[in-house]
């Protein structure tokens, strides 16, 4: 894991966490405990601060960024960011799930144990509210998530399984 200094401010990061290769935290980063990183994860705090709670996991090539001096980035615990994920100057509450390529831009919130879907974009300053799963370009709701659902989509995408999850999501849709 490659710790760096941004101007005079060091990541600070619990020493239980773990990391494959390539992992980059930079700048006002705080991560929480028991946080997992796949390869060529970057928190990059470079202006505004980012905050990481306990027991997140990044996959493959996952991006948390700031908006400048704008808007910091904040991941409640237990926040999941699949494969290509990009999280910038948001924020993504406690028991979330964001899919593979999915996109939360800046000043919008994904409320408590949502999911935003795979391939899917919450625009700047967008809320979504806590519990629903999102899906789209924008990002809309499709209908609410039940815990054990989320449980089981976390566990899907943790597989790293290429595309992990999409049946799922296509399975469970309504009529």
């Amino acid at each position: 894991m490659n710790i760096i200094p941004y101007l005079d401010f060091h990541p600070k990061i619990s020493k239980n966490c773990s990391s494959k290769r390539w992992v980059s935290i930079i700048g006002r980063t705080t991560v929480g405990e028991h946080c997992h990183f796949e390869d060529l994860v970057t928190l990059r705090a470079d202006g505004e601060t980012i905050n990481v709670g306990s027991e997140c996991w990044f996959g493959e090539y996952a991006t948390v960024h700031i908006a400048d001096s704008a808007y910091g980035a904040t991941l409640g615990d237990r926040a999941t960011v699949g494969r290509f994920g990009l999280v910038h100057g948001c924020t993504i509450a406690e028991d979330c799930l964001l899919g593979e390529h999915a996109v939360v831009m800046d000043n919008a919130s994904v409320g408590k144990g949502s999911v935003v879907c795979s391939d899917s974009v919450v625009p700047p300053g967008k809320q979504l509210e806590p519990g629903w799963l999102y899906q789209g370009v924008p990002a809309k709701p499709v209908r609410k998530i039940e815990a054990t659902e989320l449980e089981e989509l976390r566990n899907i995408v943790k597989s790293r399984k290429h595309g992990a999850g999409s049946e799922w999501v296509l399975s469970k849709r309504p009529v």
